[in-house]
């Protein structure tokens, strides 16, 4: 019985997965509320990686609390574009394919998705060119310009033949006059 019970401690320990994740601290997680809610947002990519691993867990909360406030959410998905893992892109990519979702937040999550994942990202991005909404369409564009590469340009330039926004054509036209067009 004495076996047994000393032993228990290890069978509990081997019994738990070791990717077991414990939750961020309640002092980091005020920490990034305190920063995402500052009036200016000016906390650099170095910064939110030196405040340890469990930054992008509490960033990635941020981005898809639904009750948090808008500017948080939106400054929370652009703090994403430093931290690359399945995680975050999958946080990122939950609000760009919201529809439901304000256009806001939509165009910062493509705009850390396409500054994270380049190419990878272009098929997550790709519908909202086609949004209703002319600032998510906005938003999509300026994303498809982080990726200069012929894939990003040529959608861009399908794109432009069915916008019928004059605005948003100028903002192609512009785009794609930066864009090398696939020389990366």
């Amino acid at each position: 019985m004495k076996r047994i019970l000393l032993c228990l401690p290890l069978l509990v320990a081997l019994a738990v997965p070791a990717t077991v994740h414990a939750a961020p601290s309640a002092k980091l997680t005020t920490k990034v509320h305190a920063l995402l809610s500052a009036p200016e947002d000016i906390t650099t990519g170095d910064e939110w990686m030196k405040m340890g691993d469990d930054v992008d867990d509490v960033l990635q909360s941020v981005v898809g609390d639904t009750k948090a406030k808008l500017l948080m959410r939106a400054r929370a998905a652009m703090a994403l574009s430093h931290f690359k893992s399945d995680a975050s892109k999958q946080a990122l990519a939950s609000v760009v394919s919201d529809g439901k979702t304000f256009w806001i937040l939509r165009s910062r999550a493509a705009s850390s998705l396409a500054r994270t994942y380049q190419a990878e990202a272009l098929p997550l991005i790709q519908p909202l060119l086609t949004d209703s909404h002319k600032r998510t369409r906005e938003g999509a564009i300026k994303a498809f310009g982080l990726v200069d590469t012929a894939q990003s340009k040529a959608l861009l330039q399908g794109r432009l033949t069915s916008e019928k926004n004059s605005y948003l054509k100028g903002l192609i036209n512009k785009t794609l006059a930066r864009m090398k067009g696939g020389s990366k």
